[in-house]
């Protein structure tokens, strides 16, 4: 197949196992209507028990089935995706999700939207009816999202990288930080946040990296937990563990001597609204979905929740907690989780952007903006004032203040701002 047909078909079957990824995170979340925009009006759903049509008889199955399917491999042929699911059933007694067990799913995907999906009871039943077999597996990085990263960057980034879940990649004054778990919707495994802690504890103030930029490689920026650990977590005595280490990771993230920016796409969940509250700057492509979603698993979003109330408000917090709903991106700017909102294929350049203005400024400029929160949050009036001159005072007699001060006189560029770089 000549590279152009191959590229083609490749940006095809990524396409086709987003949106199928998507459905996912829809059904799991419980949002009926971004589940119909990623269906035709006339879809058909089945199971063992027969099949129907349309969307009305879909939202009717969401509300009704109390289910859940955590997405596991996924095989790929033609317009057929068949995906191997573990499903969890919601006891109407207790509301709580019983044992999960093992099904698979096949999926007909046409012009963006699913037209048809049936869950059988195994694997080989769903294969059969797709027409696939197991050759027909799609293995991770075929899962990727196309236009995520090119194949030079992602040799480049492998080369640097913590582990099969991570990637890292010094860019000059850039570090990249990319989750790799695609075909677990980048789910926050202990593995995987122990990894991102290391990484965001590795950069020092003053040091060769300037700003961070925190993204997820595939259909989504981050589902949250991995709710299988955390099943297990609860049965072996590893919760403590578990909760300690993602506080400890998002305390690195806030508290990281440098901006970091969230690249967020397609869907940022439970813990993953934590790491985009945890970053300084949030930017989102205009489909992202996000939500506060732990309640309905019997869950509080303790651990998120100092970061969530410091970026939207406690009382907000408090509510999107509580309703544990899904919500789009006009809602994350009008509460502050995100600063911008645009087209997805706008989204890497916007990102660009705001690093480029973000080495316009002095490194230690922007250390001591990042310590300001804190201090205005911690300190009495009279303390808070104090620190505010000492910390204007201190600017001013730097080295970097000084310089900055003289560039602007001369009309020069500061020696920290890159060479050609101009800012936005």
């Amino acid at each position: 197949m000549r590279r152009h047909d191959l590229d083609k078909e490749t940006h095809r079957v990524n396409s086709q196992i987003a949106v199928v990824d998507a459905w996912h995170d829809a059904l799991n979340a419980g949002d009926v209507d971004r589940l119909a925009e990623l269906v035709h009006e006339d879809v058909e759903v089945g199971g063992p028990r027969g099949s129907g049509h349309g969307v009305v008889l879909l939202r009717e199955w969401v509300e009704r089935a109390g289910i859940r399917l955590e997405p596991g491999r996924k095989f790929h042929q033609g317009d057929a995706v068949v995906v191997v699911q573990r499903a969890s059933w919601r006891s109407p007694d207790t509301g709580q999700f019983g044992d999960p067990q093992e099904v698979a799913s096949a999926f007909w995907v046409r012009d963006g939207r699913v037209q048809r999906v049936i869950r059988y009871v195994d694997l080989s039943e769903a294969l059969a009816a797709a027409g696939l077999d197991e050759s027909h597996e799609v293995r991770a990085a075929a899962a990727r999202s196309a236009g995520t990263r090119t194949e030079e960057q992602d040799g480049a980034m492998q080369q640097q990288g913590a582990n099969d879940e991570l990637t890292i990649g010094q860019d000059g004054p850039v570090l990249r930080i990319t989750l790799t778990r695609p075909g677990r919707r980048n789910a926050l495994s202990r593995s995987l946040v122990a990894a991102l802690g290391r990484a965001f504890a590795s950069v020092t103030e003053g040091g060769e990296t300037r700003v961070v930029v925190l993204s997820g490689d595939g259909a989504v920026f981050c589902a949250g937990g991995d709710i299988s650990e955390f099943v297990e977590s609860a049965e072996h005595g590893q919760a403590r563990a578990d909760a300690e280490g993602i506080t400890d990771l998002l305390t690195a993230i806030a508290r990281c001597p440098v901006p970091v920016v969230a690249r967020v796409h397609g869907a940022a969940f439970g813990g993953g609204v934590g790491l985009v509250c945890a970053a300084d700057i949030a930017i989102a492509a205009e489909d992202t979905r996000f939500s506060l979603s732990e309640a309905r698993l019997g869950l509080a979003a303790a651990t998120i929740a100092p970061h969530v109330i410091a970026a939207i408000g406690p009382r907000e917090a408090k509510a999107r907690m509580l309703l544990a709903t899904p919500f789009g991106v006009d809602e994350a700017l009008r509460i502050g989780l995100i600063h911008q909102a645009v087209p997805p294929d706008a989204l890497d350049a916007v990102v660009e952007e705001v690093i480029t203005n973000l080495l316009h400024c002095a490194p230690g400029a922007l250390a001591a903006i990042k310590r300001l929160p804190s201090i205005v949050r911690t300190a009495d009036p009279d303390a808070t004032r104090a620190a505010m001159t000492d910390l204007l005072v201190e600017r001013l007699g730097s080295e970097e203040g000084r310089e900055g001060l003289r560039a602007f006189l001369e009309k020069r560029p500061a020696v920290w701002v890159p060479e050609g770089g101009k800012p936005r």
